[in-house]
């Protein structure tokens, strides 16, 4: 995947998104599991299939975009229950954004209409069977569920799905898992590509979209798209 940074346009054929993992609490008690870590976070290329994830107010095309905890707006944690908290852009004066191209769908699916976002985050949702990211072994890879979600400019909410499971009434078992490897230290990678987690499914996320009315939220199955993404995270 080729990286492109770009600056948002409304008449952009590739959707606004953010990379909001809704989490859930984790499986295990929520208690702290290990000191949290702020973070760089390196928005990369994927592999040769193509890059879904592009984001704004870097370097220029297909450049590394990074977003560092604490300089415009970002908020980028490795947080003390063992996941992933990342606010790429947590409001919207904030001055940067992320977005997903929705253009490969996975039979039928429904793309998000082209808009600017006005939120854009990521959690993830670990499971006891997972360890906490902080205390990975150096190697060592694991498998974790997460989502990423964005509000359009229009106030409405989506969030690609990757083996999360916190919404019982849209099934993502055929999506990708992040696949996370510890590399030193002070270095993780988290990729939906090909290998150890994703034999058959890589890339792939569930679309999901909330709709609220009269304070009751039901979620609407988009469809499956190949929408890959590979973040280097880095002790800041």
């Amino acid at each position: 995947m080729h990286l492109l940074t770009r600056v948002p346009s409304y008449a952009s054929a590739i959707a606004a998104a953010t990379l909001c993992v809704i989490a859930v609490a984790p499986v295990a008690a929520q208690k702290k599991a290990a000191a949290a870590i702020p973070l760089r976070v390196v928005v990369q290329p994927v592999d040769s299939a193509g890059t879904f994830m592009q984001t704004t107010g870097d370097l220029g095309a297909t450049v590394p975009s990074e977003y560092v905890h604490g300089v415009d707006d970002v908020y980028a944690v490795m947080n003390d229950q063992g996941g992933l908290t990342i606010d790429f852009q947590p409001s919207a004066t904030s001055p940067r954004q992320v977005y997903f191209d929705y253009s490969q769908p996975v039979g039928n699916a429904t793309a998000p209409p082209a808009s600017i976002p006005t939120y854009s985050g990521l959690r993830t949702h670990l499971t006891t069977s997972n360890t906490a990211l902080q205390n990975m072994a150096i190697p060592s890879t694991q498998c974790i569920p997460l989502g990423m979600a964005f509000i359009d400019s229009a106030g409405t909410q989506y969030r690609n799905s990757y083996q999360a499971r916190n919404i019982v009434s849209v099934d993502t078992s055929a999506t990708a898992f992040g696949t996370i490897t510890r590399l030193d230290v002070n270095t993780w990678l988290l990729e939906s590509g090909s290998g150890l987690c994703n034999a058959a499914n890589a890339h792939v996320a569930k679309l999901i979209m909330n709709v609220t009315s009269r304070g009751k939220t039901t979620y609407v199955d988009q469809g499956a798209f190949v929408v890959g993404f590979s973040l280097r995270l880095i002790r800041k």
